[in-house]
């Protein structure tokens, strides 16, 4: 489960499909929105867990949280440490986090008491418990919450090893997997990650498993066998997730229908660094900015990072080509082909104003543009080889549609009339202008009618 263990160096993740050789990625970000999950149960008096102080769950179970605040309206602190009876886990910097009466996740109003329940979708290793401790108003009151272990036919399993003279095997690693999910559900659900969003998604037959491997590296992790051939994302998290030395371990996307094996990460070391930093036209540092670096012969082999506070961010990377792609809102897409061939690189990366850029568009703060389905996989969308948008303008007349490639390639265009105010749809078949299929990858949709814009984005996979 990538709840427990990350350090705070740790700004990305791979994924990666071993049978058709995708990476996808989840930022740091995401781990915390899932963390709040659990650590968003504020405050201090009779705290409790389905009415307990101490409770084991298993995964599936329904979790009812109740405490009561010092007073109404309060806002509370919120500490959570993993406990693993002495076992040595790697560092586990959980941000504080605070909750405040009658707020999200609060169901109850502000009345001075905190209720909220939840479907438990996760299931950490024997060893580990959460420790979860309340503060409000100089009070403090705990709940320790185990979970039980499954008794399953189904599994994965494999080693994690990293690069040395002599390979060695990497221990403790916490092996994970997104259990009844594929990569396409994953990047779809944690696109714009809330947590709203992510309760609905695995408020169904959807899990986080995971377990610690052994000392020589080697593990099994057990999942559900309810579902046959079901599809299974599973990675590891360890000391060295999101270190420089080595780069990163993909996630292996299997369809689990009995004992998987053969299931492996492996840390290498890189070839290069490729670092930067990253500045609006004053020279000032642009924070939160999202760094995509692709590989050029296949787009859909891309890592990803968030710029820091300073706007700096970092790569471990093999030699190769690859596509820069960097994003920040105000301002526009800056992109820059890339050779890596085995010396560090560092850039200073400068982005433009979006005012200026193409005639002052203004995007408007009403419409919408929808697209559908979304990851749109050929092989799942057999029926049907067209992609619908869906669009709402404030506007009626000629819009023009364009559609993008992450190089900034427009691969297709149409004239569109649309009717103001109304739900509008046009098709794309998902061909070039040349009448091609396209290749896998992100796409950008682009809908324009006189100075209204409407923008979104799309994956495609085969």
């Amino acid at each position: 489960m990538p709840l427990v263990l990350f350090k705070k160096n740790i700004r990305y993740i791979i994924f990666k499909s071993n049978k058709e050789g995708r990476i996808f990625i989840m930022n740091k970000r995401i781990l915390i929105y899932l963390m709040l999950i659990f650590t968003c149960l504020g405050a201090v008096h009779n705290f409790t867990v389905n009415g307990q102080e101490s409770i084991t769950v298993a995964a599936g179970d329904s979790i009812n949280i109740y405490f009561e605040f010092e007073e109404e309206g309060a806002t509370a602190t919120v500490n959570i440490e993993p406990a693993a009876g002495g076992f040595d886990l790697p560092e586990i910097p959980i941000p504080e986090l605070t909750v405040t009466d009658g707020i999200f996740p609060d169901a109850i109003g502000a009345d001075g008491i905190f209720e909220y329940s939840l479907r438990n979708f996760v299931s950490l290793p024997e060893i580990v418990s959460l420790v979860i401790t309340l503060e409000d108003n100089g009070v403090s009151d705990e709940v320790e919450i185990g979970f039980e272990q499954l008794e399953s036919d189904f599994s994965v399993s494999g080693r994690v090893d990293r690069e040395s003279a002599i390979d060695m095997p990497v221990f403790p690693a916490l092996i994970y997997t997104f259990y009844n999910s594929v990569p396409e559900d994953i990047i779809s659900v944690l696109d714009e990650p809330n947590i709203d969003g992510l309760l609905e998604y695995f408020s169904s037959d959807h899990f986080i498993v995971s377990d610690v491997n052994g000392f020589w590296g080697d593990y099994q992790l057990f999942v559900p066998d309810d579902i046959e051939n079901v599809p299974c994302v599973t990675g590891v998290l360890s000391s060295y997730t999101g270190s420089e030395e080595y780069v990163q371990p993909g996630l292996s996307f299997n369809e689990i229908n009995g004992h998987e094996e053969d299931v492996n990460f492996y840390y290498a070391f890189p070839d290069a660094i490729f670092s930067g930093q990253i500045v609006n036209g004053n020279g000032e540092t642009v924070s939160q900015a999202a760094v995509t670096l692709s590989k050029s012969d296949d787009l859909t082999e891309t890592i990803f990072d968030i710029a820091d506070s300073l706007g700096n961010f970092s790569f471990a990377v093999m030699n190769g080509d690859y596509w820069l792609n960097v994003a920040a809102p105000g301002y526009s897409i800056y992109q820059q082909e890339l050779t890596v061939d085995g010396e560090d690189i560092n850039l200073e990366i400068q982005l433009e104003d979006l005012v200026g850029i193409e005639d002052n568009a203004v995007v408007a703060d009403n419409g919408y543009l929808k697209i559908y389905p979304n990851p749109f996989n050929l092989s799942i969308n057999s029926r049907s080889s067209e992609v619908s948008i869906l669009f709402d303008l404030p506007v009626a007349g000629n819009s023009n549609l364009e559609v993008f490639n992450v190089k900034g390639q427009k691969v297709h265009e149409k004239t569109v009339k649309a009717l103001k105010n109304e739900k509008n749809i046009v098709k794309w078949d998902v061909l070039n202008e040349s009448y091609n299929a396209v290749s896998n990858g992100v796409y950008f949709i682009k809908l324009r009618s006189g100075k209204v814009t409407k923008t979104g984005k799309m994956l495609i996979l085969k």
